[in-house]
């Protein structure tokens, strides 16, 4: 079958410190073994969590566009701005933090699952959560850090069927 392959454009780089986050997602109806490399592009560093996902709509991966927001206190904070248009659908967060072996906790609500979290070349600390909706509503999301640094976060909201 055939595959698409397509890049989310946004990128956040707050800049003053503070680390970047990207979400890079593919989209295929092919089924078989996958490969995929990544080019940091001479930088220093970079990571990448892989996530399978299933049950998406099959006319749209995205059902809003992302959100992001930054800071340098403990409190990690993202807010939807816009309200998804499907009760079912999948919001991921990325939480990237400079520093290494800070810790990432899920605030509010209680229900974000964290699915992956490493720390990256030595100076960045990242986390992926995930939450799935249950009406058409916006999503808030809050975690705590371990220690005061520099974080970015970055929603990707996944259409369900």
């Amino acid at each position: 079958g055939a595959s698409s392959f397509t890049t989310v454009t946004e990128i956040v780089n707050p800049g003053s410190g503070n680390p970047t986050a990207q979400w890079l997602f593919v989209e295929s109806n092919a089924s078989g073994a996958y490969s995929w490399s990544m080019n940091t592009n001479g930088s220093s560093g970079g990571y990448a969590f892989v996530l399978e996902i299933s049950g998406i709509d099959p006319s749209s991966v995205l059902d809003i566009p992302s959100d992001s927001d930054y800071g340098s206190t403990t409190a990690v904070t993202l807010a939807g701005s816009i309200a998804n248009t499907k009760p079912n659908d999948l919001v991921l967060v990325a939480v990237s933090v400079a520093g290494t072996s800070n810790t990432i906790t899920a605030d509010s609500p209680t229900d974000w699952e964290q699915v992956g979290t490493t720390d990256i070349g030595g100076f960045q600390t990242m986390a992926v959560f995930m939450r799935k909706e249950t009406g058409v509503e916006t999503f808030s999301f809050a975690a705590t850090l371990g220690s005061a640094s520099g974080w970015v976060a970055q929603s990707l909201v996944v259409k369900g069927s």
